[in-house]
């Protein structure tokens, strides 16, 4: 009990020393050859049980009040308390050495230093050299190095880890599984969707041999998001209706619809319209069935949208009168009062000015009661009334 105590006094004298503040925090790095007055004097080789415990009870004491020291705003000097604890975690083992560091780098990851980030990722990478030296490159070492890199947003050195983890596993295992995900998250973070991709397609390829449908549906939705933010539609469609029959066997109609809108979407980015409009009409059906309304009122506005779009304004109109039923049914006011106005703005480019005047004047009707876009029907119905005159 005395020697605890007399640690802690140490330990509060050298806490609140002024000499410790004199230089800027990066001068109080993790590599200074400065001996710590926290470790024995007559230091040779291991630490033993009790010197480790009495060394970890101080370092912990430092970790607080550095903590202390942040929240008062004091960043420079709380650093400079973390790197000496950094220093001396070393003496601990390369666990704790390596939490250590992965602790303090998200906390100046949190506080956007990044010149304390740069120099803790060099620390790691200084230490997972000399662990490969050691070749005590083990699994547990890799995955206590993966953590602390991906509290500093390591990306490049985060692949490396992966990749080092990957050698060590079996193949179409679980924990190849875990780490291929990794990856494959890694290669998004940087926005390398082909890399991501080729990723996902093994991880596609595997859990089909294994016929996990459900993992597969995961990975599936996936690499069809991948290929969409990669600008490739045909290959997001490929996935996408692959997903189809999943879906439908799973009985995941909410998924399902919403599907649907999305392979419409694609085709239509293909030009292909004949297929955007039958996903789009796949899709309304199997809401409106299901009492889907918000699901509904989206693929029917898609697919009037696209026969507008395409000047086929007979389609379009039967579509646009579907959806005020829809739209009507569900209290979307707003929505109507957008479906009168494109209604009537058919009617003009056909100069049937008469019936676009009473479209108009409906939309005008709920602009008012919603108070919006009030004097933009009243815009429109004064045009179609000087044309029709």
């Amino acid at each position: 009990m005395k020697s605890s105590n007399l640690a802690i006094c140490l330990l509060t004298v050298f806490i609140f020393s002024p000499s410790l503040f004199r230089e800027p925090v990066l001068a109080q790095s993790v590599d200074s050859n400065t001996r710590d007055p926290l470790l024995p004097p007559f230091l040779n080789g291991e630490l033993t049980p009790f010197r480790q415990r009495m060394l970890r009870e101080s370092l912990d004491q430092l970790n607080k009040q550095a903590e202390t020291l942040l929240k008062n705003k004091q960043p420079d000097q709380a650093f400079a308390l973390w790197y000496r604890e950094i220093k001396l975690r070393h003496y601990l083992g390369t666990k704790e050495e390596i939490q250590s560091l992965g602790r303090v780098g998200k906390i100046a990851w949190d506080n956007n230093r990044s010149q304390d980030i740069k120099i803790i990722i060099s620390k790691l990478q200084e230490v997972q050299e000399n662990l490969g030296t050691q070749k005590q490159l083990t699994p547990e070492n890799l995955t206590l190095l993966l953590q602390a890199y991906q509290n500093v947003h390591s990306l490049d050195d985060l692949l490396v880890i992966q990749q080092m983890r990957l050698k060590l596993v079996e193949k179409n295992s679980p924990a190849e599984e875990e780490i291929l995900e990794g990856i494959g998250e890694v290669y998004l973070a940087k926005f390398d969707y082909t890399q991501a991709a080729q990723i996902y397609e093994s991880l596609v390829q595997n859990v089909e041999s294994r016929s996990e449908t459900l993992k597969e549906s995961e990975y599936l939705a996936k690499l069809a998001d991948i290929y969409e933010q990669n600008n490739q539609p045909q290959n997001a469609i490929i996935n996408k209706e692959k997903l189809i029959n999943t879906y439908t066997t799973n009985k995941q109609y909410d998924l399902l619809v919403n599907l649907l809108i999305s392979i419409g979407h694609d085709y239509e980015e293909l030009k292909n319209y004949p297929k955007a409009s039958e996903n789009y009409q796949n899709a309304f059906k199997l809401a409106w069935s299901l009492e889907y309304l918000g699901s509904s009122e989206e693929a029917l506005t898609d697919l009037a949208n696209l026969y507008s779009k395409n000047q086929q304004f007979d389609y379009a109109l039967t579509t646009y009168n579907s959806l005020i039923a829809v739209q009507k049914k569900s209290y979307n006011y707003y929505g109507l009062m957008q479906t009168y106005n494109k209604i009537g703005d058919i009617y003009v480019n056909n100069k049937q000015y008469t019936i676009a005047l009473n479209y108009f004047q409906e939309g005008l009707k709920l602009a008012q009661t919603l108070k919006y876009q009030v004097d933009f029907f009243e815009d429109k119905i004064k045009k179609v009334q000087d044309n029709k005159n």
